[in-house]
């Protein structure tokens, strides 16, 4: 099995491989350095340059070769040497098929090598060789006055600038401490261009919350003072860097749990349900409640269970209009349009007595709900 491999390698392929190995170690870099320069990554990365530096490699591409030079800090004459090498090994040629008349040749025929001609100017170029850069748009009059804008405007903040820190340089520094004011002087421009760019995102983001509907620019930039006031306090009190009062090892054991913290919205959305709910239910509660009481005094009447579901139908109706109207006089004009729908003068009259009795009960265990909540303030029941 030796032998098989050590025959697939030619000697040119070896002596390739030697060169490359020994421009490696004069650059004093393993075989790992150099796939890692090459931009080759993975498990396979240092296979490749073993197989380059043992001949395994018959027609290596020549990117990879200057790839490789590069990578151990060649110049052009030696990547032009190295790539006069690698053209040295040449794959076996096709045999030449015989003419029509002529016999078949039993005698193999020599094989000629073209050397080619590397030079290190042709591998300059090669190595130099960029694409080609993208036309610049012309701009119009309008971007140009911008652009002289943005640029007015960017020089006016820094002469701003560079007074304050005049200020600050000539009143902690002395003179003679040269490289302390240049230090002091470029971390101060720094923060100016990192504020600079947080007020620019900051903007984008209030120009995203201006276009949903019903947010006002004040309601924004309370919000924004209110954020950065916190913001300020955390950071002078320590908080932000503050160490958080849990375990690790407890929580990659899944002894503890890190729990976010409950969003805003969703706690408003969570005391919105539980309003709605307790008012829902004591509404529910009183008109069951008069209900259950008629349904009595129709019972005692005479009536039969249908009779009494059928006119206890139109009672859910009176409650709502009892709780919606506080006002006596469009009680009654409501509860005679509803009556009026009635078929006969008599279950016209038992409904004007139903809704006489659910509005006088209505009055008295109202007190039993709970304001009506927010959410439903102005819209019907």
């Amino acid at each position: 099995m030796a032998a098989d491999t050590a025959r697939k390698r030619s000697d040119a392929a070896i002596r390739l491989g030697a060169a490359l190995r020994a421009l490696r170690r004069r650059a004093g870099l393993r075989q790992a350095d150099v796939a890692k320069l090459m931009g080759k990554t993975g498990r396979g990365a240092k296979t490749i340059v073993c197989r380059l530096e043992n001949g395994y490699y018959e027609q290596p591409k020549k990117d990879t070769l200057v790839r490789y030079a590069r990578a151990c800090a060649a110049g052009p004459n030696e990547i032009a040497s190295i790539l006069g090498l690698s053209e040295t090994i040449a794959k076996p040629l096709a045999p030449t098929p015989p003419a029509a008349n002529c016999p078949i040749q039993t005698q193999a025929q020599p094989q000629v090598r073209i050397e080619p001609q590397v030079t290190a100017g042709s591998v300059q170029s090669l190595i130099q060789e960029k694409k080609p850069k993208k036309p610049r748009r012309q701009k119009t009059r309008e971007q140009e006055l911008a652009v002289i804008e943005r640029q007015a405007q960017r020089l006016f903040g820094q002469t701003m600038l560079e007074a304050v820190l005049y200020d600050i340089l000539k009143s902690g520094l002395p003179p003679e401490a040269v490289q302390e004011q240049k230090a002091l002087a470029e971390h101060g421009r720094k923060t100016f261009k990192l504020l600079a760019r947080t007020r620019q995102s900051r903007l984008r983001l209030r120009e995203k919350t201006l276009e949903c509907k019903g947010i006002t620019p004040e309601q924004v930039k309370q919000v924004e003072e209110i954020i950065s006031r916190l913001f300020s306090a955390m950071e002078e009190a320590g908080d932000l860097d503050r160490r958080p009062s849990v375990d690790p090892e407890q929580v990659l054991a899944g002894i503890q749990k890190l729990v976010p913290p409950h969003k805003a919205e969703d706690r408003i959305m969570d005391e919105l349900r539980q309003e709605l709910a307790k008012w829902a239910s004591a509404r529910d509660a009183v008109t069951h409640q008069i209900r259950a009481e008629y349904a009595k005094l129709l019972t005692e009447q005479g009536l039969t269970a249908d009779q009494v579901n059928r006119l206890c139908f139109s009672l859910l109706s009176f409650c709502t209009i009892a709780e919606e109207n506080p006002d006596k006089e469009t009680r009654q004009q409501m509860a005679q349009e509803l009556a009026a729908r009635a078929r006969t003068e008599a279950t016209k009259q038992q409904l004007l007595s139903m809704a006489e009795y659910v509005f006088r009960r209505w009055d008295e265990l109202k007190t039993q709900i709970p304001p009506r909540p927010r959410a439903l303030q102005g819209t019907q029941g």
